[in-house]
């Protein structure tokens, strides 16, 4: 059986140090050796932050999945720290059927007794992102309500005033603009934001309106 390492730390220090580094491979290949198992890499993750799963060493190992029948890593959090992260990853290793081990969890889904662990971990993240959406949601809603700031940039066609949330006249004619064009024109939003575009008629960032936000804007009740 084939298995990738993955061994991380996350700050510059530890990663010239290299002692946590060290350790953390000897574990992963000293598990892997009394499997039987070939270690066909160990992907060294030095000086990266878990808090994205957007980073090189993670993304190295999920591109060669054909590869490998295993990920091993010492402990979970060296995968990630966040419970949402957490759950994609569990769904990927589930979707491409590559075994995941974290050798100080006794995580090992190559046993029964795993991969039962595998799908209690996956339901807890599951019921935590989840819970996490609710409780945002709520806070959200009462924010709003209240006519409090709820994100670092208003929606666009309004602006954060001390009154909280009022309407932005300028972007308020655009939207108008944009809903006249749609109601006229029917086009799809690729063609309506070239369109806008074509007559100068931009984002805030001086860019074609994304396919997106010109869903949100034509979902949302007119001022």
């Amino acid at each position: 059986m084939n298995a990738i390492g993955y061994v991380r730390v996350s700050t510059e220090d530890q990663a010239e140090n290299g002692v946590s580094l060290a350790a953390q491979e000897e574990r992963v290949r000293a598990y892997c050796t009394a499997k039987g198992w070939e270690v066909l890499d160990v992907v060294v993750a030095a000086g990266q932050s878990a808090a994205t799963l957007d980073r090189p060493g993670l993304q190295s190992i999920l591109s060669q999945r054909d590869k490998t029948a295993a990920v091993v890593v010492l402990k979970l959090d060296r995968l990630t720290r966040s419970v949402v992260d957490l759950h994609a990853l569990l769904a990927w290793f589930t979707r491409n059927e590559i075994a995941l081990v974290a050798v100080e969890e006794s995580l090992d889904t190559t046993t029964a007794a795993g991969r039962l662990m595998l799908n209690i971990l996956t339901s807890v993240s599951q019921w935590e992102r989840e819970a996490i959406g609710e409780r945002t949601k709520m806070a959200l809603r009462h924010l709003k309500a209240n006519g409090r700031r709820y994100c670092n940039l208003p929606p666009y066609g309004y602006e954060y005033t001390a009154k909280g949330l009022v309407p932005e006249i300028v972007e308020q004619a655009t939207i108008a603009e944009i809903r006249r064009l749609q109601d006229k024109y029917q086009m799809s939003l690729r063609a309506l934001a070239r369109y806008l575009g074509n007559r100068g008629i931009y984002a805030r960032n001086g860019r074609l309106f994304a396919p997106q936000t010109l869903a949100r804007i034509l979902k949302r009740e007119p001022c």
